[in-house]
């Protein structure tokens, strides 16, 4: 409502008169609008991607794992079983870390969970490539003798797994990235 008290003295209220801006400007503001909005999806979208790795990791490996072919295989040194268990442990509570992080309410931004989430997840995950490219050097192989060698075409089936998890990290990095 018009108030006369806020209008300097001699000041009279116009009608609104629409001009032949207007259909370009309620275009452009609604334009302006959807991409806030999906600026602002992004981050949850971001969200969802990277719960994908992180749910895998947490769950998958020690399933994988925890049977004859490594953890439990008799042919395996108990130190060795030991540094297994340690790391499939350790993956799976910062993988659970991550999906907290991911879910609940605690950095003052989105953006921030994702990004915090995705570098855990990203550790996780370069971790293997790091094992997987130097294992000559300590007389690693990506599949073991007792076990089942599983590929998923050219690729050994746990490279071809982990470069598709890394994947939806940098997916999600790129789209938290985009909504700052």
């Amino acid at each position: 409502m018009f108030n006369r008290n806020m209008v300097q003295s001699g000041d009279e209220p116009k009608d609104f008169e629409p001009t032949a801006e207007a259909p370009r400007l309620a275009t452009e503001a609604r334009s302006v609008r959807q991409e806030r909005e999906t600026l602002e999806n992004q981050p949850k979208l971001a969200r969802i991607i990277l719960t994908i790795p992180a749910v895998f990791l947490a769950i998958v490996p020690p399933l994988v794992d925890l049977n004859e072919t490594h953890v439990l295989n008799p042919l395996w040194i108990g130190h060795a079983r030991l540094h297994t268990v340690w790391l499939l442990a350790t993956n799976s509570l910062v993988s659970l870390t991550a999906i907290v992080i991911l879910w609940r309410p605690i950095l003052e931004s989105l953006r921030l969970s994702v990004i915090l989430a995705g570098v855990l997840v990203g550790s996780v995950l370069t971790g293997f490539f790091v094992a997987a490219a130097t294992q000559s050097s300590y007389g690693g192989s990506l599949t073991d003798p007792n076990g089942v060698a599983i590929t998923a075409g050219p690729l050994d089936a746990n490279l071809a797994t982990f470069l598709f998890l890394f994947l939806l990290v940098v997916a999600s990095f790129l789209l938290a990235r985009r909504s700052a």
